[in-house]
């Protein structure tokens, strides 16, 4: 936990070369409402944020965020910590962006 490590309270370090698509738990639900109502959509259907953001720069801009010093948020590599996982999980989000969904980037989510 990223407060807890800036406060002291814990060893968690955070991954600098794993990637994910972070998104607003808001925009996932508007997509779930507008979605639900279009039978003519079917399959998988990916709503994601529309950058990928390493694990270490989504705990650094939060950190700062919180008005913490972003550089003393722990990180680490995710190869070198041993750690069997993928670095990048990465959602392609066009057929929901076709469709008129739209999830706000980080730096529009914390500017909220």
């Amino acid at each position: 936990d990223v407060t807890e490590s800036l406060a002291g309270h814990s060893s968690t370090t955070i991954f600098t070369d794993e990637y994910r698509c972070p998104a607003h738990v808001a925009d996932v639900a508007a997509a779930i409402i507008a979605l639900a109502d279009r039978p003519d959509v079917h399959g998988v259907l990916h709503v994601a944020g529309p950058q990928a953001v390493s694990r270490a720069e989504l705990a650094q801009a939060f950190a700062a965020w919180m008005g913490h010093d972003p550089a003393r948020v722990p990180t680490t590599s995710l190869r070198e910590s041993g750690v069997q996982r993928p670095e990048r999980v990465v959602l392609d989000s066009s057929l929901a962006a076709g469709l008129g969904v739209r999830c706000r980037s980080l730096a529009e989510t914390l500017a909220r």
